[in-house]
């Protein structure tokens, strides 16, 4: 999960936030933030004894601050991130060890050493700390120390009454505010983390519903298609057996009815090869000429037909569809097939009308038939896997389902509506 780029961003020269891990990303922002807010602290410091008169300032531990902060903000600018982060804190410790000995406990400027360790668990990542740990242990040992009458290791600073307190606020508000920076830093990244691992765990339980309905899908394919191909298969067998003894003529039925079950088979195969196709296939995204692929398509179907079917297209050249033209193939031919192939013979004339119109941002296909349509009772389920409505022509109960498989894929959305006897609509949606 990453933020957008913003004026911290910009301060650290973070140009692509999302080749940086998330913790690293984020403990760099606080260093800047700690970075900002400790020059801002260090400037009131500054402006308070000068402002007071104080007679022993410490320039040039002022100045070292500063100093340390904006070596380690260049370091951060190169993308040496780790090193600029512990270039940072060692300066940060050896800073506040200084003023924290030459101060007067009272002052509470020691308290900022364990404001040290906050940060560097903060922005160090796993396995650093223990670069820096020694060092400011050894810093703090020698605080400790320097608590003892006759260590002294720099030079003490005196301070009035007045100063005693002053310095004592001013210390407390300053840790007071980093400390709630840390803890608020820290708790927003355990619960970005939170966030992150409940998405991930929804992904991963969608993820397991898929692959759950995917080997369902899978069970029900093979067991079906081995009982759909054994049927011809057998039919084939018998056959042959037949026309070992048969006359010319029989022999010559039993060859056109063997042709016709070796036709249902190489079109059950062709289903599924569509349907393996689909679910496997990445979409690939072309500029598609709808009316010249709607032709395309009804010249290679009409022919299945023994009678004539009138077709009437109702598409603009200059619709366009920017989509995968061999799923976009796939759907007309299943749909514009099924007009034909179930067309009503008691009439005296099949159409089949395809219209296309381009609504907002999708391209709306219409496909209307006058042929047997179809059953109220079927209509919710006829895009099911092998569901067939009728038995009125052979089919595989797969046509249907890889259309509305194939539609979704591509973005898309089908209905229909149709009655017995009078014929059926099927409309689809693409993303234009």
């Amino acid at each position: 999960m990453k933020l957008g780029k913003d004026w911290i961003d910009k301060f650290l020269q973070i140009e692509n936030p999302s080749i940086i891990s998330f913790r690293e990303y984020e403990g760099l922002r606080l260093i800047a933030k700690i970075i900002i807010g400790g020059s801002v602290a260090i400037f009131l410091f500054l402006s308070f004894n000068i402002i007071n008169q104080v007679s022993n300032i410490p320039y040039f531990l002022y100045s070292s601050y500063f100093l340390v902060s904006g070596i380690a903000l260049v370091i951060l600018r190169f993308q040496q991130y780790t090193l600029g982060k512990i270039v940072y804190i060692l300066g940060l410790a050896t800073f506040a060890f200084s003023f924290a000995v030459t101060a007067p406990y009272r002052t509470g400027t020691h308290i900022h050493i364990v404001l040290l360790i906050l940060i560097m668990m903060a922005v160090l990542n796993e396995g650093k700390h223990r670069v820096l740990f020694p060092v400011l242990f050894i810093i703090y040992m020698v605080y400790l120390a320097s608590s003892f009458p006759g260590f002294d290791p720099i030079e003490r600073r005196v301070f009035s009454q007045d100063l005693l307190q002053w310095y004592f606020f001013i210390n407390t508000t300053v840790f007071f505010v980093m400390c709630y920076l840390v803890f608020w830093w820290l708790i927003n990244l355990h619960k970005t983390y939170e966030q992150e691992l409940q998405t991930r765990a929804e992904q991963f339980s969608r993820q397991k519903d898929l692959v759950e309905e995917a080997n369902r899908n899978l069970d029900r394919v093979v067991y079906t298609v081995t009982h759909d191909l054994r049927a011809p298969l057998n039919s084939i067998q018998g056959l042959l057996s037949l026309s070992e003894h048969a006359s010319k003529e029989e022999t010559a039925e039993y060859t056109a009815l063997i042709g016709k079950q070796v036709a249902s088979m190489k079109s059950y195969i062709q289903d599924i090869v569509e349907y393996n196709r689909n679910a496997k296939t990445t979409v690939t995204s072309q500029q598609v000429v709808l009316a010249d692929l709607i032709q395309e398509v009804i010249d290679s179907l009409k022919n299945l037909s023994d009678t004539p079917i009138h077709f009437d297209i109702l598409a603009s050249r200059f619709i366009i569809l920017k989509s995968d033209p061999v799923r976009v193939k796939v759907i007309l031919s299943n749909l514009i097939g099924n007009a034909i192939k179930y067309k009503d013979s008691s009439k005296t004339q099949s159409t089949v009308k395809v219209v296309v119109e381009e609504k907002s941002s999708i391209i709306e296909i219409t496909i209307t038939d006058n042929g047997i349509g179809i059953g109220k009772e079927h209509q919710a389920k006829i895009f099911d896997m092998f569901y067939r409505a009728t038995t009125q022509q052979e089919g595989t109960g797969l046509g249907l389902f890889i259309v509305k498989e194939t539609i979704e894929k591509l973005g898309g959305q089908i209905n229909v509506s149709s009655d017995p006897g009078q014929g059926s609509t099927f409309r689809f949606t693409l993303p234009a």
